[in-house]
């Protein structure tokens, strides 16, 4: 495994107000380079094995998830998961970007993007999804900014394009934001799909999701939730 997960240079103190900037008008932001090129390389080269990986039960979505290595800090004990032993000895890259991700490095920098006081870590989801996948849009919340509790926590999601193949983004699995449940008025379609993130908040009404993958197209995504106030 790398001796240390890196962000990219689109990251840093320098350029990190331009997404802020992007965050504070749209409520999403489009991060390219979201790692540097040593850990980019270190996560595709060890992206966990199919075998760690089983479909949902619903008819809304079709892809493939790994409940192995899910990650969840939920204060509810039914909803609170760590990776299996198993999992976290076979790819220990794995365990570097999760202990990444729950870092105050990680924390500082959600907390400039999105201008918030406090950020902390609630999920980290991996997913495959090739040929004949689909997420039907769909919006993550009934609850609305004006229906907002004071002091009340927002999800923010993060959608990471580890990496996708492909003639074009929506039917590759890029997940993108909508302003209806059909795919006909896009907001937002991201691309490329290859060390990037797509970064929205949750209590925005988009619709998000992406159409039917064409053959031969695969993505491999990781998903991670952050609570901000």
């Amino acid at each position: 495994p790398p001796d240390k997960i890196n962000l990219g240079s689109n990251l840093n103190s320098n350029n990190i107000s331009l997404i802020s900037n992007q965050f504070k008008t749209e409520k999403f932001t489009f991060i390219n380079d979201f790692f540097c090129p040593d850990t980019f390389d270190s996560l595709s080269n060890s992206f966990p094995h199919e075998v760690f990986f089983n479909y949902p039960k619903n008819g809304s979505k079709f892809y493939s998830w790994s409940d192995e290595s899910r990650w969840c800090n939920s204060k509810d004990k039914k909803l609170m998961k760590r990776p299996s032993r198993e999992f976290l000895e076979i790819y220990p890259t794995y365990q570097k970007l999760y202990d990444f991700l729950d870092s105050e490095e990680m924390s500082e920098k959600v907390k400039s993007i999105t201008n918030s006081s406090e950020a902390s870590l609630y999920s980290i989801a991996l997913s495959r999804a090739q040929e004949g996948s689909f997420l039907s849009p769909h919006i993550d919340t009934i609850t609305t900014p004006e229906n907002l509790k004071p002091g009340e926590k927002v999800m923010m999601n993060f959608i990471y394009f580890l990496l996708a193949g492909g003639s074009t983004p929506e039917k590759s699995g890029g997940t993108g934001l909508y302003l209806d449940n059909e795919f006909k008025k896009p907001i937002f379609i991201p691309s490329p799909l290859r060390n990037s993130a797509l970064l929205y908040d949750s209590i925005e009404q988009f619709y998000h999701g992406f159409d039917l993958m064409a053959p031969g197209s695969f993505r491999w995504a990781i998903v991670f939730q952050f609570k901000i106030s």
